[in-house]
């Protein structure tokens, strides 16, 4: 049987893998999107190849980074609604 933090960790993936999706169908989101990718466009039109591949080890790493960083924000929410709750309920039973 699989521990609570290794459930909490697929959990979260999950959730921010869901999350992305939904952040995806957002028109603004799209929007940047279209625009990352015309940008990105652009510069291919303007760099060699070896270039091009420094350029996707960049996007690569800045891409690792953010599923980082989205994790870490949603293990904080976790523990801050976990936390909310616990003192609501305290304050209930006053």
């Amino acid at each position: 049987m699989r521990s609570l933090r290794s459930y909490l960790k697929s959990f979260i993936e999950m959730r921010v893998e869901i999350a992305g999706i939904r952040a995806r169908q957002n028109k603004r989101a799209r929007n940047l999107g279209l625009r990352i990718e015309e940008i990105q466009r652009m510069i291919l039109s303007k760099i060699s190849f070896e270039d091009e591949e420094l350029l996707l080890q960049y996007e690569e790493a800045i891409s690792a980074k953010d599923v980082i960083i989205y994790e870490r924000v949603y293990w904080q929410g976790l523990k801050d609604g976990i936390r909310i709750a616990n003192r609501s309920r305290n304050i209930t039973q006053m």
